[in-house]
This record gives C-alpha cells, sequence and structure tokens, in this order.
C-alpha cells in the first residue's frame, strides 16, 4: 500500500486452528531504517486466552527472515503475472453502483480524455535565491533530492500553488492565478515551468479518461495520486519502456478494480475512468506530502 491508500478484504480461515503472525515491512527505500519500517502482529481463531495457541509458536518474522508468501499485490514493480498482481489485474465482483453500470463507464467510446505528465522540474540555486541575471526571483516551492539538485514538481509543465480565495465561491469571476494546459498566465508565457493555479475543467455526466504519465523517473519510486470526490476504475497499468495499450477490460464481468488512489509505476503510466455525477472543485494530487507542496497537483473542476 501506498501512502493514501486503503484495502478491504475478507479472510476465509479455513486452516488448522491456530494462531498465526501477520508481518508488516516498508517497501525497500526504507530498507535502511529497519528498526522503523516493520512490524509484527497476531491472527487468532478458534482459540481463547486459556488456549495455548494464543501466542504462535514460532519466531516472530523479521525483516532478514520473513514469512513465506505466494503472491504480492501492488509492488511498485508489479508486473501483472500470476504471483505479481497489480491494481489493473483485479475484478470487482459486481458494480459497485457510481450512480451509472460499471460496465457502461468501461466500455464507453464517447469519452473525455486527460494526459496529465508528471515530471521534476531542476531549478539553479541562482534561479530559486536571485543573482544578477536572476534579480526578479521569486522563491519558489522546492524540494531538495540530494546535496546539489533543487527540484519542483509539475504535471504538464505546471507547478500548482494554492489559490488565495475558496475557488467554489467564485464561480461569477477567475479563479486568481490560474491556469489551465491551454490558458497560462502572462509571467509563464516564456518560462519553462508555470506556477499557478492548476485547473483542469471536465464536463459535466461524462465519461473521463485520465492517462497519469512518469516523466520524472527520479527518484526512482513509484508514485500514488489520489483524487478527491470520485473513485475511479483502474483500467490499465504499464511501466517503463512499456505502451498502453488501450482497450476495454478483457474478464468475465468487465469491471476493474474501484480506487480513489492509484499507483503509477516509476518510469511507467496508469489510465483511469469514472462518470463525472458529483459536481464540485476536486483535489487531484501526488500523496506523497512533499510533492503537494512542490506542485504535483491540480484542481479538477467539475460544473
Amino acid at each position: 500500500m501506498l501512502p493514501g491508500q486503503r484495502v478491504d478484504f475478507v479472510l476465509n480461515a479455513t486452516k488448522t486452528s491456530k494462531s498465526y503472525w501477520i508481518h508488516i515491512t516498508g517497501l525497500p527505500p526504507c530498507a535502511g531504517v529497519p528498526i522503523f519500517t516493520d512490524q509484527v502482529g497476531v491472527l487468532s481463531y478458534d482459540t481463547n486466552s486459556s488456549d495455548i495457541g494464543i501466542y504462535p509458536d514460532s519466531e516472530a518474522p523479521t525483516m532478514t527472515n520473513p514469512l513465506p508468501y505466494t503472491s504480492v499485490l501492488n509492488h511498485p514493480e508489479c508486473n501483472g503475472t500470476a504471483n505479481n498482481l497489480c491494481d489493473a489485474d483485479l475484478r470487482s465482483l459486481n458494480d459497485p453502483k457510481t450512480g451509472v453500470t460499471a460496465k457502461s463507464i468501461v466500455n464507453s467510446r464517447n469519452v473525455y480524455q486527460v494526459n496529465l505528465n508528471f515530471s521534476l522540474y531542476e531549478w539553479t540555486p541562482e534561479q530559486l535565491h536571485g543573482s544578477a541575471s536572476f534579480p526578479d526571483t521569486k522563491y519558489y516551492s522546492f524540494h531538495q533530492l540530494d546535496r546539489r539538485t533543487l527540484h519542483s514538481g509539475a504535471i504538464n509543465n505546471i507547478s500548482f500553488i494554492f489559490p488565495e480565495e475558496v475557488s467554489m465561491m467564485n464561480r461569477n469571476k477567475n479563479i486568481s492565478n490560474s491556469c489551465t494546459p491551454s490558458f497560462m498566465t502572462s509571467n509563464c508565457l516564456d518560462s519553462e515551468i508555470c506556477e499557478c493555479v492548476h485547473i483542469v475543467n471536465l464536463p459535466q455526466r461524462s465519461v473521463v479518461e485520465i492517462i497519469f504519465r512518469d516523466l520524472s523517473n527520479n527518484p526512482a519510486v513509484a508514485h500514488p495520486f489520489h483524487l478527491h470526490g470520485y473513485k475511479f476504475y483502474v483500467m490499465e497499468m504499464v511501466g517503463q519502456n512499456e505502451t498502453l495499450k488501450m482497450t476495454n477490460v478483457p474478464s468475465a464481468n468487465g469491471i476493474p478494480a474501484l480506487r480513489d488512489t492509484v499507483m503509477i509505476k516509476r518510469g511507467g503510466a496508469t489510465r483511469v475512468r469514472f462518470y463525472t455525477n458529483n459536481p464540485g472543485d476536486w483535489f487531484l494530487h501526488c500523496h506523497f506530502s512533499w510533492h503537494v507542496e512542490t506542485g504535483r497537483a491540480a484542481i479538477m473542476i467539475v460544473k
């Protein structure tokens, strides 16, 4: 699970009645600090406090001696095989009832498509902090990946800043400092990156398809993108040097997994669909806090 993701599941307790270990571990980027990246729990069924089996009779698993497993779901390096599943390999058991039928969304050919390419923009220290060549520096938000690289997050070359007013209360005028991919603010016309209130307007009561693409590939991590106000069907996921097939979901019931936070594999792409039956101004953002703070976000407006 990446930041912002949740999972509901049903456990079929069909094994021998006793206690078992549960082991929670961090992903590889956290492996250098093992004291903070694993924890154990006990799963016990058909036992009670007087039973010997209330506590597992084997040693607790560790990072170096983990529990055996046969399959992995949603790992950042998932490859769609039987023992290494991605979200796009899952299927819903029935129609989750999002207002219209799942099949009508998944199979629609009348789709409003939005391409969101996210990346990192590298600044020079002079651009950020000022110099004789850059006297009008604006002190952009940035994060420092190592001792020398200074980055801001961006979607379609737009680095998001929060609006000065509540956007829902400004329906009769433009939101100050706002821009869309087709309308940049005047201060951005000659810039490689635009810092503004990034808005994506969506039609109401329409099937919307968003394609997320990771163009940064640095740092080498998968990114969890979260959309407020909606859940979406995970249509397809590919990794680095792979291409989206852009085909409908081949399955017995044709209903993909429903999420509101989905992983985009490093250097890869993810395609999702949803139906815009919930009007409002909805925040879309990477769920890594420092990426939100430095501009990897947008407001999806459904009027």
